[in-house]
């Protein structure tokens, strides 16, 4: 059958919440995870220069980045220009400490869908309008998720160093 799990955010504090939706018959049981997140409205200055990151989600490698343009909402607008075709995650966040890393500590930090479970992009044209937060978060989790991942010091915005996410 269909189902429809619902969320009330009203009450909830901002951050990323996970939760595991178990539906059992007779049969046998199935499990799925769900994931949500909550933040705030912030304005462009709140989460300082946005620069966008797309990455190899196997080697971590980062493929293409940009900055981003801020406009007159808050939100950064940001065009990735001659990507191969592949798979990619793509990230966005601040470099305040001008490093060439997004995403290290104090910094802004986001991920498409989720910084939690970002996405994999299948590029094979144009894609657009992929929508996610940008902001200040406490890492949540002490366990790894799938895939390369990245080191605690951030995200290369550029060609891979040693560590971290380079912009």
């Amino acid at each position: 059958g269909d189902y429809t799990v619902a969320v009330r955010r009203a009450d909830l504090a901002d951050g990323a919440y996970r939760a595991t939706v178990t539906f059992s018959s007779s049969a046998n049981s199935a499990r799925t995870t769900v994931i949500m997140q909550v933040a705030n409205e912030l304005t462009g200055a709140a989460v300082g220069q946005q620069y966008a990151v797309l990455a190899d989600p196997e080697t971590g490698d980062t493929v293409a980045s940009v900055a981003g343009q801020s406009q007159a909402d808050g939100s950064h607008a940001f065009v990735l220009r001659d990507v191969p075709a592949g798979t990619y995650q793509l990230y966005a966040g601040s470099d305040s400490d001008n490093d060439q890393f997004i995403c290290d500590e104090g910094e802004s930090c986001g991920a498409y869908l989720t910084l939690e479970a970002p996405a994999r992009i299948a590029v094979d044209r144009d894609v657009g309008r992929l929508n996610f937060v940008s902001g200040f978060t406490v890492k949540l989790t002490a366990t790894p998720s799938s895939g390369a991942g990245f080191p605690e010091s951030g995200i290369p915005r550029g060609p891979v160093p040693a560590t971290g996410i380079r912009r």
